[in-house]
């Protein structure tokens, strides 16, 4: 369902092929707008769109698709990451160990440097 409503969109506005669509947007605007349609208008309403053949809906949900802002639905991408600096910690401290029992009956961690 997303992906023809994708294609419609895309087929309708032109600037759809050079930014790629987000499905994501598209699940959003069904999600919001589908509850209130189906509450709101009756059953008749929809009944004309069941007996259509499959060319006749493709035309019909591209023109529905001529009334959409596609700028709301195109996907922004993420930019590369920042490359942040990796801090120092000397061996001596990284491969110290600290013995449990240690710790608890002394109530805290001895910070003292301790050659390995």
């Amino acid at each position: 369902m997303l992906a023809l409503l994708q294609a419609a969109v895309q087929t309708a506005h032109p600037v759809c092929e050079q930014k790629p669509i987000s499905s994501f947007y598209i699940a959003a605007e069904l999600r919001e707008y589908y509850g209130g349609m189906k509450a709101a208008l009756p059953q008749e309403v929809w009944a004309p769109y069941e007996s259509q053949t499959p060319k006749g809906l493709a035309r019909t949900l591209v023109d529905m698709a001529r009334h959409v802002y596609p700028v709301v639905l195109l996907k922004h991408p993420r930019g590369p990451k920042s490359v942040k600096k990796k801090g120092y910690a000397p061996g001596s401290e990284v491969r110290r160990q600290v013995a449990t029992s240690r710790v608890l009956t002394a109530g805290t961690v001895d910070y003292v440097k301790q050659d390995v």
